[in-house]
C-alpha cells in the first residue's frame, strides 16, 4: 500500500472519530440521569426485570433520606418505580413478586393515607450473593464499599430512555451496554466494531 494511501486511510479515521466525538457529544445530554444494573442479580433472580427493580432497591437502601431513622423503609410509587426504571406497573408487579418469594423485598402500607412502603433484606441479600459468589461475607455492610462492590460485582449505566426507544427493558439495557463500549472505543481513539460474544452480552 502506498504511503499515500495510508495517510489517507489515517485521515479518514480521524474524520470518523470526530464525527463519533460530536454525535456522542449530542447524545449524552439526552439520555438524563442513569442508574446502576448490577448484572449479578440477573444470576441471583432469574429474572432481568426483578433484577433491575432490586438494583434500584439497593440505591435507595443505600442512599435514601431518612433510611436509617425509618429502620430501611422507604416510599416509592408506582410512577416513581417507572421513571426510574422504565418499568410499567405490570411489570413492577411481577418484578416485585420475584424478590418477595426470594424473601429480599419486604412490603408494607404505611401512614394516612396507606402509602406502599419497601425495605430491602440486608443480610439475606448479603448471605444469597456471598454464597453466590463463594464469598466468607455473612452480613452486609452497605458502609464498607470494598464488600459491596465484591458482592455485586460490575454495574451498567442503565439509561431508561433507551429502553423507551428500544422498545423494552431488554432493548435499553443492550443499547445502554452497546453505548457504554462504543464510548470506550471512543475514548481509546480505536476505529473498531465492538465485538463481543452472544455469552458476552
Amino acid at each position: 500500500m502506498s504511503d499515500g494511501r495510508l495517510a489517507a486511510d489515517a485521515d479518514d479515521n480521524a474524520w470518523r472519530l470526530r464525527q463519533d466525538e460530536k454525535a456522542l457529544a449530542v447524545i449524552w445530554p439526552l439520555l438524563g440521569r442513569h442508574i446502576a444494573f448490577h448484572r449479578r442479580l440477573v444470576d441471583l433472580t432469574a429474572n432481568v426485570k426483578a433484577a433491575l427493580l432490586l438494583s434500584q432497591t439497593i440505591y435507595w437502601t443505600r442512599h435514601g433520606r431518612d433510611i436509617v431513622r425509618t429502620a430501611g423503609w422507604f416510599l416509592k410509587t408506582t410512577e416513581q418505580w417507572e421513571m426510574e426504571t422504565g418499568l410499567s406497573p405490570k411489570e413492577q408487579s411481577t418484578a416485585r413478586a420475584v424478590l418477595r418469594d426470594l424473601s429480599i423485598l419486604h412490603e408494607q402500607r404505611l401512614g394516612v393515607p396507606a402509602k406502599l412502603h419497601f425495605r430491602l433484606a440486608v443480610d439475606q441479600l448479603g448471605a444469597m450473593l456471598s454464597d453466590r459468589i463463594g464469598s466468607a461475607v455473612s452480613r452486609l455492610d452497605w458502609s464498607d464499599a470494598a464488600v459491596v462492590a465484591e458482592l455485586l460485582g460490575p454495574s451498567l449505566a442503565f439509561h431508561r430512555t433507551l429502553a423507551g426507544i428500544g422498545g423494552g427493558i431488554h432493548a435499553g439495557l443492550m443499547l445502554s451496554r452497546a453505548l457504554h463500549l462504543t464510548r470506550l472505543q471512543w475514548k481509546r481513539r480505536l476505529d473498531a466494531w465492538v465485538c463481543n460474544s452472544e455469552a458476552q452480552w
